[in-house]
């Protein structure tokens, strides 16, 4: 089914949607992203957060961890426990093991 669409209308983007629908490697959900960072009529959950996240995509970091770690920065939180290595090696300090 076709779906009418206003003209000049705005469309929300979360910031988990590339990763977790397609399956994408970083690199893709970084380049795609970006591209779309550049669209005048999308709102992104948190498009600050999404230029920050992007930056460690290049470097291979795993979409869900950075926006996970910089959420839990932003609400204040002194410390992360994951048992995901990547996200410990990464975050060094922030991100401890559990007890």
């Amino acid at each position: 089914m076709a779906m009418l669409l206003k003209k000049n209308a705005t469309f929300f983007v979360p910031d988990w949607l590339l990763s977790t629908l397609y399956h994408w490697t970083p690199e893709e959900v970084a380049e795609s992203f970006g591209r779309l960072l550049t669209v005048h009529n999308l709102i992104f959950e948190d498009e600050g957060r999404i230029r920050g996240v992007l930056r460690a995509l290049w470097l291979g970091a795993d979409l869900s961890d950075e926006l996970i770690v910089d959420r839990c920065r932003d609400m204040g939180c002194k410390s992360l426990a994951s048992f995901d290595k990547g996200m410990l090696k990464r975050h060094r300090g922030f991100v401890i093991a559990p007890v």
